[in-house]
């Protein structure tokens, strides 16, 4: 999946989750509705996907990770609305995952480094319960680029 947000970046020029979907030619409207947050809407037998964002994200930096995690649904899973109950926590699962690594490539296009705090990518919509996930991924990393550059 990092591949996937990789390739996105440099296609668009940016990570902004924002910036993304109007370059892919995706509608942002934004409702008055509580929950869910964020929604995917396709319409049968059109190509046209809108993502309906809660008017309640307008100001809160939470709009970029509930953005990146409806674009992964449209990204990575264009072809399975029939199959989506089925299929609903997996692909939950892996929309918050390149929610996730959007997030954090749009930090550091943003602060040009690496988050030195878990806390920082709430800036940027993060939400507590994904920073688990996101230390063990970071701090892998830099593992990682440790091991291969000794």
């Amino acid at each position: 999946m990092k591949k996937l947000v990789e390739k996105l970046g440099k296609k668009y020029k940016t990570f902004n989750p924002f910036t993304i979907a109007e370059e892919m030619g995706i509608p942002i409207e934004w409702a008055n509705v509580e929950l869910p947050l964020g929604k995917r809407v396709t319409f049968p037998g059109s190509d046209l996907v809108v993502i309906v964002l809660s008017d309640k994200l307008l100001y809160s930096n939470y709009r970029y990770f509930v953005l990146a995690h409806e674009l992964g649904h449209v990204i990575r899973h264009e072809d399975l609305d029939g199959a989506y109950q089925m299929y609903k926590g997996n692909m939950e699962q892996q929309a918050n995952r390149f929610a996730d690594l959007l997030c954090l490539e749009f930090f550091r296009e943003q602060e040009n480094r690496d988050p030195v705090s878990i806390g920082e990518l709430s800036e940027y919509g993060v939400p507590i319960a994904e920073f688990d996930y996101f230390e063990s991924m970071v701090i892998g990393e830099k593992i990682r680029k440790k091991s291969s550059a000794m």
